[in-house]
């Protein structure tokens, strides 16, 4: 068996990074990997290998089968310009500040793993330039600056007045963090470099005398120290009169529970007075007649008395109420008129 005299060698010009060899319909094949491009072979839409400096000798390719061979060029490297289209609110760490910031500068990558550029970013696309992956990659690069880049900041610990002089040292702290995030793109990150930032126009004048910058600044912190102070005594005022006003509104809720409690334990003895049965009350005002007949008869014993009085109220069949002069008869213990007893 006889491979093609010449191997299959890389067929796209300088600016492309990715080149496509189909060979649906071929049935021996050979090719040369070689740097700076690696092949990766893609059989029925799965990768069946990788291949890096070394010759490749196929044989028996299926008819069938879609046998699709990409070219990968991971050496070039490719820089960009980026800039951030919105400011990031930054708390300045000397004074507190919140400030706004934008920047812009250069990057340069390169394609480090293949087989994830092409699952992540190229897709089975039959071609693409340095330029294309550029645009591509410069969406993801300022999604990632939105997510970390402040909290750079924030780790290193810069103050607002610094940022310029910094700009280097934030780049190289920034890196570490991109490279992660890019991994999974199969794109790797070899500089990073911060050009410049966007300061809002009062502010950057007096970055640029940095002396008179810093009084002045150290002015402003003053001011906004003393009124960070007074707020916070505010607060703290208004906190005491919440807690006044909350023991307030409890007291008085108290009182009005307990007035409520009187109120019912007044209505609960009167209830319990009234609900007292009828015959009880006759049988305490039996024993009353009772006790009241036997001293009197004691009395009239003593001092020979007459029958007539108590004839009158006690043993007619009718009489008078000696309270309010209503007409009673003789088995009636209160008068039904002023409801007063008789005896």
């Amino acid at each position: 068996m006889c491979f093609s005299k010449k191997p299959v060698l890389f067929g796209g010009d300088s600016n492309c990074i990715l080149w496509l060899y189909n060979a649906s319909n071929k049935r021996k094949i050979s090719f040369v990997a070689e740097t700076p491009y690696e092949i990766v072979y893609y059989k029925n839409g799965a990768v069946v290998g990788t291949y890096a400096n070394e010759k490749i000798n196929l044989r028996l390719l299926p008819v069938n089968d879609v046998n699709k061979f990409f070219f990968v060029n991971t050496r070039l490297p490719m820089s960009d310009f980026w800039g951030v289209t919105e400011k990031y609110e930054y708390k300045d760490t000397a004074t507190g500040r919140i400030v706004e910031i934008g920047l812009h500068g250069t990057y340069t990558f390169n394609i480090s793993n293949s087989r994830a550029f092409i699952d992540k970013i190229s897709g089975l696309k039959p071609s693409m330039t340095d330029k294309e992956l550029a645009e591509i990659m410069k969406v993801k690069l300022l999604d990632e600056m939105s997510e970390h880049f402040i909290k750079t900041l924030i780790e290193d610990e810069v103050a607002y007045e610094d940022l310029d002089e910094k700009r280097r040292s934030i780049g190289q702290s920034f890196l570490p963090k991109l490279n992660d995030a890019f991994a999974k793109y199969g794109i790797n990150v070899e500089e990073f470099i911060i050009e410049g930032f966007d300061k809002p126009s009062v502010l950057k004048q007096r970055t640029n005398k940095k002396v008179d910058y810093k009084e002045s600044f150290e002015d402003d912190a003053e001011l906004i120290e003393m009124k960070t102070e007074l707020y916070k005594k505010a607060e703290a005022l208004q906190d005491q009169q919440n807690v006044l006003a909350k023991k307030r509104a409890q007291n008085t809720l108290d009182i009005a529970r307990m007035s409520g409690e009187t109120v019912r334990d007044i209505e609960k003895m009167s209830y319990d007075a009234k609900d007292s049965t009828y015959k009880e009350l006759r049988e305490m005002d039996r024993e009353d007649v009772k006790v009241a007949g036997e001293a009197v008869a004691k009395v009239r014993e003593a001092t020979k008395l007459s029958d007539v009085v108590v004839v009158n109220n006690r043993t007619a069949d009718t009489g008078k109420c000696p309270h309010c002069g209503a007409e009673i008869t003789a088995n009636q213990i209160f008068c039904p008129t002023c409801r007063r007893k008789l005896i």
